[in-house]
Order: structure tokens, then sequence, then C-alpha cells
């Protein structure tokens, strides 16, 4: 596994994450994954400085921030975060993404620096 490969680049290495809508535990035991993998948490979503955005729902000022941000934030469930850590590497986020079609007026898209 990549901890125990002295000079391994860790999985999400340069992922800056954001998580919103879920139970403080829960929370929790998130930002212990993105740490262990080698990524950053951060309390606010930062446009130019996040990468994913950690979301169960289509819903809230997070996701809508990230959503308007077009694809410099990605936004997936937990369930990625916790496929990551079961593999040992940074899964595809395709198949963990939180889909919307909000019918609040987007702002322009926005450009940031994707991880990895």
């Amino acid at each position: 596994m990549f901890e125990r490969t002295t000079g391994t680049k860790k999985p999400l290495t340069g992922c800056v994450i954001s998580i919103t809508g879920l139970a403080v535990e829960e929370k929790e035991e998130l930002h212990a994954i993105v740490t262990l993998l080698g990524g950053k948490h951060t309390g606010n979503l930062m446009v130019n400085v996040n990468t994913h955005l950690i979301a169960e729902k289509a819903e809230g000022a997070k996701f809508f921030e990230a959503y308007r941000s077009g694809d410099a934030i990605l936004i997936v469930t937990p369930e990625w975060l916790k496929e990551c850590k079961r593999q040992g590497k940074k899964v595809p986020e395709n198949e963990y993404e939180v889909r919307s079609t909000p019918t609040v007026a987007l702002l322009a898209p926005v450009t940031s620096q994707p991880c990895n």
C-alpha cells in the first residue's frame, strides 16, 4: 500500500477537498481519509483553491458554488473517498459524481487547478 512505500506520492496529493451536508461524525471520518491519502481539506469552499466537493445531495450553498465553477471543482459522493481508501489510489470521479440541473442562473465558469 502507498503509505508503506517510502518516497511514493500519496494518491490525493494536490487535492483540496471541502465537505457539505453531512453529519459531524462522517465529516471527521472523511477528513481523516483525506489526510491519510495526502490531500488537504478546507471548511470553506474556495473556487480557486478547492479541487473537490464531497456532497450527498445536489443542494446547499457550497454545492451551487461548486456547480457554477464548471469543471473547476468536481462534486462527488463520500463513497468516492471511501473507495480511494479501499483501493489505495485515486479512483476516477465520474462514477461518483453528484449530478444536478439547478434552475438557478449560473455564473460564468471559473477555472481552477485540478489535482494530480
